[in-house]
């Protein structure tokens, strides 16, 4: 089975997916290791995995393909596996109709919060990289700044949530939709585990959201 997170950057996809990966054992997580840093223009995934260049890692946001054949390859090659974010969060529709027993993930935040968070933490990450992800996700070749650029976030991000709830709104079963309001609970876990249908048996726990 295959289980992608499908919400946005800064909607808690690392410690929902990290919470996935340790509970239900898959070797493959697509997310887990990601070099932001070493290459100029491209994303790497590994280790053995693959290289993500900057116009797949747009249209894999914004249109959920992508050109490069090894990103569909590690998809058929591996069938337990977890992935957020880059590149598959966007491509769910390609996901779920090519391989039938995929599940999906997303967790909605409050716009206004998450704009804010999105800013900070890209601009923290240093020029590089905030370069790599604005223009792949905002169309921004630079930093973001919160008065200028909010509303640009705040509609790509809608639409991400939008074309997602519509896609699934007659599937059911296929996509679980967290509330970002819920956090510090245990909520999560049980619907999570309910979702996907495995016991936590370890009593692992999900870590903290950083918000």
């Amino acid at each position: 089975m295959k289980i992608i997170y499908c919400g946005f950057f800064k909607t808690g996809s690392r410690s929902i997916s990290d919470f996935i990966h340790k509970t239900i054992g898959y070797k493959h997580y697509v997310g887990e290791s990601i070099d932001l840093h070493t290459h100029p223009t491209d994303v790497k995934f590994g280790p053995g995995m693959f290289q993500l260049n900057p116009d797949d890692s747009s249209s894999c946001i914004h249109m959920g393909m992508v050109n490069d054949k090894k990103i569909y390859d590690f998809l058929e090659d591996h069938n337990d596996m977890i992935a957020r974010d880059f590149p598959y969060f966007g491509m769910y529709k390609h996901i779920n109709e090519t391989y039938p027993d995929s599940k999906f993930i997303i967790c909605i935040r409050d716009t206004e919060s998450l704009v804010k968070s999105y800013v900070k933490y890209f601009n923290s990450m240093g020029l590089r990289v905030a370069c790599k992800f604005n223009k792949a996700i905002l169309g921004i070749n630079g930093p973001t700044n919160y008065e200028r650029d909010s509303e640009r976030i705040k509609l790509v991000y809608e639409a991400h949530n939008h074309r997602v709830l519509e896609y699934f709104k007659d599937k059911p079963g296929k996509l679980l939709v967290l509330n970002f309001k819920d956090i510090g609970t245990d909520k999560f876990e049980k619907e999570i585990l309910d979702f996907i249908n495995v016991e936590n048996n370890e009593n692992i726990k999900m870590k903290n959201i950083n918000v």
